[in-house]
């Protein structure tokens, strides 16, 4: 070769199959965004080229069970940044580490011809949340869901007017009780046209873009982050009124509604220490529960948490969020109205939320605290052992035993492909859609709520029997 004299091609074949080479070949080849592959190829360079980078995808000697144990306990050892501090790796960021290589050794296995027998990552156990502890400082849940008065009362301790206006539009705040439930990258991509007044009575926004990010390049206005996303959410006269309060009938049409003080896009972690001082301060008042860690994304959970309680379909929910697909929303908040007790539990009653003031909302509650109570249940609140990561466990919802005898029952509606299935007329139309949708998610969430219910039921008899009745809430 000229410039670089006689090059073996067996010897450049060989290099092929060097893990770093067939690693970042393996992203460079999914069909997949920029922004995903440059991702998936720093975690790379991170975290497993300096065990693995030299060694042969074919080796079993190099890719082992033993060795990818010794990764694995040398991740466990890893500080890594988590905001303002240093910390452990978390079990989540492991599960979806090792999910990556896992996902790089299984094409040598299924290559034609196959350059693996195995892949040694399924012999692999990983911690769980149980496994790692958490320290005191942390919460252990993956979603931290605020009542409304929270959220009411974090507000008040938001210096900047800016700040208020954002946090009430992103869930609700003192004068609505619901607000839009956006993700940051679109709350914060608002543009005054976006908000909209298209007919007396009604008021909406528009969500069609958000901040995208690539690496070293940057940040971008593009599209949500799935197709569902482009939207229109409904939203109060009280959040209206307080838009127009906040300026919005003086602003350009394309003016940023929430910005960086000139004009230009407010990032994330410029806003985060405001945030993280917010609820410090709310936490000193009184406001908000010492044991809460909410970040403001959580603001999208306690927006969501209000609205099965307005007896809204999953459907709606699924639209209003701009998930992609309806098992997620099941998966992710089917358990709402048990899990966000007491948030919830006072509108089983019958009597609906009100959207227009906080003042409203209390006497509605006081009302529904004389009804009946609701019927008992065993069924303690979940956790997301495996998070929502790339794992081919992610999603899996547990139950555990109250009593820390160490049972749990695992489930998990995305691995049962079965289910999924919907059955549609001749002619079918799109609401018909989405009636058998919402019809099949309902179906799913009762089987797996009678299915956890057995299990508890079962267990209680075995092994505590003379608490049972005792544990019923």
């Amino acid at each position: 070769m000229k410039g670089k004299g006689y090059v073996d091609p067996a010897a450049a074949d060989q290099l092929r199959y060097r893990f770093d080479r067939w690693a970042v070949e393996s992203v460079e080849n999914r069909t997949a965004s920029k922004r995903y592959k440059q991702q998936r190829i720093r975690a790379l360079e991170m975290y497993m080229f300096p065990t693995f980078g030299n060694c042969d995808i074919r080796s079993a000697e190099h890719f082992s069970k033993a060795t990818i144990g010794a990764w694995v306990n040398k991740m466990l050892k890893t500080k890594v940044k988590r905001g303002s501090k240093i910390k452990d790796m978390s079990p989540e960021t492991l599960w979806g580490l090792h999910g990556l290589l896992s996902s790089v050794l299984k094409e040598a296995v299924v290559a034609e011809p196959p350059l693996r027998d195995r892949n040694p990552c399924d012999l692999t156990r990983l911690p769980s949340n149980d496994d790692w502890g958490i320290g005191d400082d942390v919460s252990s849940d993956d979603m931290e869901f605020m009542t409304p008065e929270e959220v009411a009362g974090l507000v008040e301790y938001f210096s900047r007017p800016s700040d208020r206006m954002l946090v009430r539009t992103a869930d609700g705040g003192r004068r609505t009780a619901y607000g839009s439930g956006l993700r940051w990258g679109e709350i914060s991509a608002l543009a005054a046209r976006h908000a909209r007044n298209p007919r007396p009575g009604e008021y909406e926004l528009r969500v069609t873009r958000a901040w995208k990010r690539v690496p070293g390049e940057e940040r971008y206005l593009g599209p949500p982050k799935s197709k569902a996303g482009r939207r229109t959410v409904e939203f109060t006269v009280g959040l209206w009124q307080e838009l127009l309060e906040y300026g919005l009938a003086e602003m350009g049409k394309d003016d940023l509604l929430f910005h960086d003080g000139s004009g230009g896009r407010l990032p994330y972690s410029t806003f985060y220490d405001r945030w993280m001082a917010g609820v410090a301060e709310a936490k000193k008042r009184g406001a908000l529960p010492q044991w809460k860690f909410p970040t403001f994304h959580d603001l999208r959970h306690s927006h969501v948490a209000a609205l099965p309680s307005d007896r809204h379909s999953l459907t709606y929910v699924q639209r209003r969020l701009g998930h992609e697909s309806i098992t997620t929303t099941s998966d992710r908040y089917g358990h709402l109205p048990e899990a966000t007790d007491p948030l919830t539990r006072s509108h089983r009653g019958g009597s609906r939320l009100p959207a227009s003031s906080l003042d409203d909302m209390l006497r509605a509650r006081r009302e529904a605290a004389a009804a009946p109570p609701p019927e008992p249940s065993i069924i303690p609140e979940p956790t997301y052992p495996y998070g929502f990561t790339m794992h081919r466990l992610a999603g899996t919802v547990r139950w555990s035993c109250v009593h820390g005898c160490g049972w749990a029952h695992d489930e998990n509606s995305g691995l049962d492909v079965t289910s999924m299935r919907v059955v549609l007329p001749t002619g079918f139309t799109g609401r018909d859609i989405g009636d058998a949708l919402t019809a099949q998610a309902n179906e799913r969430h009762n089987a797996m709520r009678q299915r956890v219910e057995d299990a508890l039921t079962e267990h209680y008899a075995s092994a505590h029997p003379d608490r049972q009745r005792d544990d019923r809430t």
